[in-house]
């Protein structure tokens, strides 16, 4: 795929998200997305078959860049709660919370998302739950932290996170909502592990 093609196709999934979250999955048309962005309905079946590929294209790409994002954060010499609090913001793409949960659509887009890209959303857990685990390793490793003191394996810490955070969006919260409940439960979790050393 051609520069071209690929800038066409980032175009059609930005127009997509919005439309999606403006009719709904089910209401929204061929015709609506490729009105959204600029094209003819010929041209936009040049680049995705059906609106459900389209669907599972955008989630996808969210993905990737939630992963690309948190893998970013992890790697930076902040203090681990910093890494960690920005590596979930950045999982979650919690800057699209608002825009997802205010809307009247929203429901139904998790609802669809769990439904037709399920496999995409558990690739990339598991993705970010091994980003998880190689950054506690290494923090442990540094004496940052210490496991045994909470009875925790590495594994364990990272999946009682993960279920942790996951929680955190129940009732769906804002954005800013989110982003508190989310510091307060990292900095929760590296209290209760610090090593006796730091």
């Amino acid at each position: 795929m051609n520069d071209s093609q690929e800038t066409k196709k980032k175009a059609i999934l930005k127009a997509s998200f919005t439309t999606f979250l403006q009719y709904g999955f089910r209401r929204t048309s061929m015709e609506d997305i490729a009105s959204s962005v600029g094209i003819s309905r010929a041209a936009l079946y040049l680049h995705f078959k059906n609106k459900q590929e389209i669907f599972r294209s955008l989630s996808q790409d969210l993905q990737n860049e939630g992963l690309n994002r948190a893998q970013i954060a992890l790697n930076q010499k902040n203090s681990l709660e910093q890494c960690l609090v920005e590596a979930f913001e950045s999982r979650y793409l919690v800057e699209f919370f608002d825009s997802i949960y205010t809307s009247a659509h929203g429901e139904e887009i998790i609802d669809i998302n769990n439904s037709i890209a399920a496999d995409i959303s558990l690739a990339a857990q598991t993705k970010f739950e091994e980003m998880l685990i190689e950054s506690l390793e290494e923090a442990e490793a540094e004496k940052k932290i210490s496991l045994q003191k909470a009875g925790l394996k590495i594994n364990e810490a990272a999946e009682l996170l993960m279920l942790a955070a996951n929680g955190l969006k129940i009732p769906p919260p804002s954005a800013d909502i989110f982003r508190i409940r989310l510091k307060n439960l990292i900095r929760l979790f590296v209290e209760a592990v610090k090593s006796e050393s730091n």
